[in-house]
């Protein structure tokens, strides 16, 4: 019997110092899965948080897609 993955992603949150800082990561994380080709990354939620930038990213894994519902 063969297994077929049909999603597979990783989800993080990030922390940053600064607004600017969390807008250059998310931009670098999409133009770098465009170069390779893959699924995009998305951003499910940005806030900030006890001084922090926060980010919560979804992102694909080992090429796969991600499930968007």
């Amino acid at each position: 019997m063969k297994k077929v993955i049909l999603y597979s992603w990783s989800e993080q949150v990030i922390g940053f110092e600064s607004e600017a800082d969390r807008a250059a990561y998310v931009n670098m994380q999409i133009e770098t899965a465009k170069r390779k080709r893959q699924a995009p990354v998305q951003v499910l939620d940005d806030y900030e948080e006890n001084g922090l930038y926060l980010v919560r990213l979804r992102k694909p894994y080992n090429r796969n897609p991600i499930f968007d519902q």
